[in-house]
Order: structure tokens, then sequence, then C-alpha cells
């Protein structure tokens, strides 16, 4: 399937931005920086994203539905709760090392980031929290493992 040109160039921003965040660090890049990265204009970027922080919280969105996607596709062909939450565990790791670049920000620079982004991760710590704790229920209630005291 093709992607529309706006899509086409969404995407050049969020590849560009990641470039120069992974290189320069979140609070030493510029909007100039990402535009000369993505090869794209200054109009389109503010076309797209209000301000730099958009830009790093899309990506952010981004990296959460890669995540979220890899480890629904991880549990489910699981059967029992523990095999889901290993299978959870792994597909997790394995998509912050795929893209360890983003990981590393969004896991170390990015919590000097303010209000804003501490919101949107604890969001998404949240869900996986939330999924996990689910099997692990589940697998103290079947008697896979020994109650715990959550």
């Amino acid at each position: 399937m093709q992607r529309s040109p706006r899509t086409a160039t969404r995407d050049k921003i969020l590849v560009g931005a990641l470039e120069v965040f992974a290189r320069k660090g979140y609070h030493r890049a510029s909007v100039d920086d990402i535009v000369r990265a993505s090869g794209t204009s200054k109009g389109a970027v503010y076309h797209h994203f209000p301000n730099k922080e958009a830009v790093f919280l899309a990506l952010v969105d981004d990296f959460a539905r890669r995540l979220a996607a890899r480890v629904a596709a991880a549990i489910a062909g699981r059967h029992g709760a523990l095999a889901k939450v290993e299978g959870a565990l792994v597909a997790a790791l394995g998509t912050f090392a795929d893209d360890e670049r983003l990981a590393r920000l969004i896991l170390l620079e990015a919590v000097s980031l303010g209000p804003v982004y501490q919101a949107k991760r604890a969001e998404v710590a949240g869900r996986f929290a939330a999924l996990i704790q689910g099997y692990l229920d589940e697998a103290a209630a079947d008697g896979s493992i020994a109650p715990l005291d959550t």
C-alpha cells in the first residue's frame, strides 16, 4: 500500500528528528536541525507538528504503537499466563533492542522533559504494567506461581 504524500512527509520528519535527537540530544536539537536532517522545509515541520516537543512525543507514540503490536503478536499464540508474561517481556526487550537510539532517548534523556512527557511515559508504562499484572494475577489464580502481594 502506498503512503500519502502527507504521511510520507511526516515520516521523513520523524526519521530526521530521530537522527538529530540521537546525535545531539533533545535539548541541543533544534527544528532547523530536524529540517536539514529530514530534507523537508520548516513549513512542513510546523504543518505536521506545533513544536519540537510534539515531534518527540510523536516518536514516543510511534514507538509505543510498535511495542504494543509486538507484544500482542508475541502473546497471541501462547497458552498459559506465564507463557504470555514471558512472550510480552521478550517482545518488549526486543523492541527496545531493535530501536536502541529511540529507546535510549525515551529511557534516559527524556526524563528531563517535564510533565507532558512524564504523563506520556507513565501512560505507556502503565498500560504495559497492567498487561503484565493481569497475566501474573491469572498465573497466581491458576496456581502457576505463588500469590503476589500486589
